[in-house]
């Protein structure tokens, strides 16, 4: 999206107000995505039980996704045959 948006802008200063604008942003959401995420397992803490199946759950969800991630973009996507065809 940077690099779009800089080819359509002129002066190296409209640019450069640009990328740090979207920096700072890009930053402050992740932020705050990450602290939301965090809040279940922050509330959670009193129940030890709970906590540990959490962590797990969200482990296997990880796990689950990137296979799913990689079979889609490999095989779908046919990226493997760059490689391995």
């Amino acid at each position: 999206m940077v690099l779009l948006t800089m080819s359509t802008i002129d002066l190296v200063w409209q640019g450069a107000i640009y990328i740090i604008i979207f920096g700072v942003v890009t930053c402050v959401g992740m932020l705050l995505f990450t602290t939301i995420l965090s809040i279940p397992f922050d509330t959670s803490t009193s129940s030890i039980k709970v906590n540990h199946s959490l962590i797990r759950l969200t482990g296997v969800v990880s796990v689950v996704f990137g296979i799913y991630y990689m079979y889609n973009l490999g095989v779908n996507d046919e990226l493997f045959t760059v490689w391995f065809g």
